[in-house]
């Protein structure tokens, strides 16, 4: 699913988790987003997710390590992101992970 450059969006439906075969989600320059819903984290098939520019997020649930299949992560430049799950060895399947300009 490609949600990018929607500016308005300032948070995903908390039913997002019922989408059971969602396994991508692009929200890059949704810049406007503040935090991902809890219900996101259930989904099994998830793969790949990419918050670049979305400036306003400002934190990450522990739940996401519950995205065990995620191999793509992107955050570049989420400059309000203040903490980072500790335990990101439990995402095994994890293959890129972009930090880039987050402070």
């Amino acid at each position: 699913m490609i949600l990018s450059n929607y500016k308005a969006l300032k948070e995903l439906p908390k039913d997002i988790g019922k989408l059971l075969k969602l396994n991508e989600l692009n929200l890059t320059f949704c810049s406007n987003l503040k935090a991902l819903p809890n219900s996101m984290f259930q989904l099994k098939e998830f793969k790949h997710l990419d918050l670049s520019f979305c400036f306003e997020l400002g934190y990450l649930l522990d739940s996401i390590m519950d995205l065990s299949q995620l191999k793509t992560f992107q955050l570049s430049r989420c400059f309000k992101l203040e903490n980072l799950p500790v335990e990101f060895e439990k995402l095994q399947s994890l293959v890129k992970f972009n930090l880039i300009h987050c402070w």
